[in-house]
């Protein structure tokens, strides 16, 4: 299957091509607390697979494809926030401590981000297309849709953007995974 994911990076409002990315050939990936209104000509709007580390209200209630979600305490089998989206979406899947465990150990860091887990667990039978990841660099915006005023301006430090951008250039290096350019 043909996945193109679109990360919350600043880069994925750097172009008006919300119709491009509607009309991918695939399945189009969001992650956590995504935002498409106001940015529907930067990111377009159609969402078919949502992971998510949360069950945030206003997403949990839109109609997707799949859904999956992971959790930082690496429980196999469903914990709070799954059981939650399960009620939206029976057929939610957690994402396995193996997936995440994997995703650990590619990077080399304890806390790889939603998209290098996703990617992880999706890669070895998917064909995946990456686009507005901006590899948690530290001088930019946190998300696109955050705004000084709204909080979480600026990176925190809970990613490594050094050993994510290793990650992510490794596996596009490698064929796994492409960058997608509409």
């Amino acid at each position: 299957m043909k996945i193109l994911l679109i990360a919350n990076g600043p880069a994925a409002t750097a172009r008006r091509i919300g119709e491009k990315i509607d009309a991918f050939n695939g399945d189009i990936l969001r992650f956590n607390w995504y935002v498409t209104n106001g940015y529907s000509k930067y990111v377009g709007t159609r969402t078919d697979i949502w992971v998510t580390i949360d069950s945030y209200a206003s997403l949990i209630v839109l109609p997707y494809k799949k859904v999956y979600h992971h959790d930082w305490r690496l429980i196999d089998g469903p914990t709070p926030a799954l059981l939650l989206i399960r009620k939206y979406h029976p057929t939610a899947e957690g994402i396995s401590v193996r997936s995440t465990e994997r995703a650990k150990w590619l990077m080399d860091y304890h806390s790889p981000s939603t998209g290098a887990i996703a990617v992880t667990h999706l890669m070895d039978n998917n064909d995946l297309y990456l686009y507005g990841f901006d590899f948690f660099n530290q001088n930019v915006k946190h998300h696109y849709m955050h705004t000084r005023e709204r909080g979480n301006y600026l990176r925190g430090t809970l990613h490594n953007s050094g050993k994510e951008e290793k990650f992510f250039t490794k596996l596009i290096d490698e064929g796994r995974i492409s960058l997608w350019t509409p």
